[in-house]
């Protein structure tokens, strides 16, 4: 089963709040998506990969050479 991003997070990348309208400005941007009349789901996996979501949320690895000594 995929994350899917929450119903906030999909109005915050959208800037809208009913689901017609969301589902109209992600087809706008290219974004994939499924419109299930009342709501909008969206990838966690998809919304990063089109940088939707902030880069802290994205889940990066590899390790923290940083912290090498």
């Amino acid at each position: 089963m995929q994350d899917e991003l929450s119903p906030a997070e999909v109005a915050e990348v959208t800037g809208r709040t009913r689901a017609a309208s969301q589902a109209a400005a992600l087809a706008r941007l290219g974004v994939p998506f499924v419109f299930m009349g009342r709501a909008v789901k969206v990838a966690r996996t998809v919304a990063i990969a089109h940088a939707l979501l902030p880069q802290s949320r994205a889940v990066v690895g590899g390790v923290d050479f940083s912290r090498v000594k």
